[in-house]
């Protein structure tokens, strides 16, 4: 396995896409880096003005990123040199690497003169982050094992900061969330292979000082991708088997089989009860405290919960809870996962035919989350438990929060 290092950066509402970049840009100046691979997607709006039409005007020459995608809206505009493996590719295959001033440029336009809708940043194959300076600079292969098997794609550019990407670089992500721009900050360290041992999995002093130098480091993990395609089909054989363990318990409406929900839910109108002050936090303590969850800060925000605990064998469950928007029912995904896979279910409320669609008062919430809690006593042995004994201990090393 190859090993790498994730450190994210916290980032304040001061911290605008143009701040940060210009934070990267000194950075690469003081260590005398000159960034000769910076790979980048940017999607329009699909509705009202273009920002990418405004962009095109002022710095014409990026037109040769130029395509559209049809989406179930229509069309969307995209600018990106990403190359082909990658979710987002440019689908004329202009690879060729955006120059330091035209980042600039874009991120300084957002998002009054640009109002671009996402962007993606990643400044790639940066040698201060790669310890072995014989180690391959081809870009990464997608690896299936961390996602969908059916999805055999590097990453999707509008989820970049939940990824885990196998190359030297720092990405930079900006979007729109809700009532605002959601940034993201964070840089890969290559660290090594544990063909040739155990790396230190700590940051060095060059490191650090690099990456501080940027800004306030919040969270520091590992994670790890295959060696080589052998360890790859190895790795991709027990996926399989894992993912026949998660369908076998579920029927052909997805509904979760042998689950007796304890609380019957029914739908809700707009006007049945008055609507009062919802904690989903409070009824997922109250529901998953005492099945050896603990909530994560981490991976909690804008309507998301997420709560996390360590098997036996050293691998993560992570569940999240969503409020849908205008008061929806509260959905509920789970995972597990170790260094080189991840196996996802869901955990339903309710049957397929009374799924309830508004939630009011807090009791309703709980109700809901009692719910998804029996449906996790029922998924627990057959899918969890099994799914750990499936790939045995994992490496303590591995960090997963």
């Amino acid at each position: 396995m190859k090993l790498y290092k994730r450190v994210i950066y916290r980032l304040a509402k001061r911290d605008t896409p143009l701040g940060v970049t210009e934070r990267i840009r000194q950075a690469f100046i003081t260590s005398d880096i000159v960034p000769h691979d910076i790979k980048f997607f940017v999607s329009d709006s699909q509705r009202g003005v273009s920002g990418i039409d405004r962009l095109l005007k002022q710095n014409p020459k990026l037109s040769s990123y130029r395509y559209s995608v049809g989406t179930s809206e229509g069309f969307e505009q995209r600018l990106t040199n990403l190359p082909a493996r990658w979710d987002g590719a440019n689908s004329d295959g202009v690879t060729n690497s955006l120059g330091m001033e035209d980042a600039i440029e874009i991120v300084g336009g957002i998002p009054r003169r640009y109002p671009l809708n996402r962007l993606t940043f990643i400044f790639d194959n940066l040698p201060i982050l790669r310890r072995n300076p014989k180690a391959s600079i081809e870009d990464p292969i997608p690896f299936v094992a961390k996602g969908d098997v059916r999805y055999q794609r590097l990453f999707s550019p509008s989820v970049t900061g939940w990824s885990d990407y196998p190359s030297p670089c720092i990405r930079l992500q900006s979007d729109w969330w809700i009532s605002g721009r959601n940034n993201f900050l964070d840089a890969i360290v290559e660290l090594g292979d544990l063909a040739d041992g155990l790396p230190p999995l700590e940051l060095n002093e060059l490191e650090r000082q690099f990456l501080s130098s940027i800004g306030d480091i919040y969270h520091e993990r590992v994670f790890a991708v295959p060696s080589n395609k052998e360890e790859a089909a190895a790795v991709y054989e027990n996926i399989i088997a894992g993912e026949r363990i998660v369908q076998s318990c579920y029927d052909d409406d997805a509904n979760l089989i042998g689950v007796d929900y304890p609380y019957p839910l029914e739908p809700l109108k707009i006007g049945d009860h008055a609507s009062e002050p919802l904690s989903v936090k409070k009824a997922i303590t109250t529901h998953f405290k005492k099945r050896g969850f603990i909530y994560n800060t981490k991976y909690s925000n804008g309507g998301v919960y997420t709560i996390t605990k360590i098997t036996k064998n050293h691998h993560l469950v992570r569940l999240t809870f969503e409020l849908g928007k205008f008061s929806a029912d509260v959905s509920c995904v789970g995972g597990i996962e170790g260094p080189l896979w991840k196996h996802d279910f869901k955990l339903p409320a309710a049957h397929t035919n009374m799924e309830p669609y508004r939630v009011t008062r807090q009791i309703d919430m709980d109700h809901q989350i009692g719910n998804i809690a029996a449906a996790y006593n029922i998924i627990e042995k057959p899918i969890i438990e099994t799914i750990d004994d499936l790939y045995g201990i994992g490496p303590s090393w591995l960090t997963f929060l």
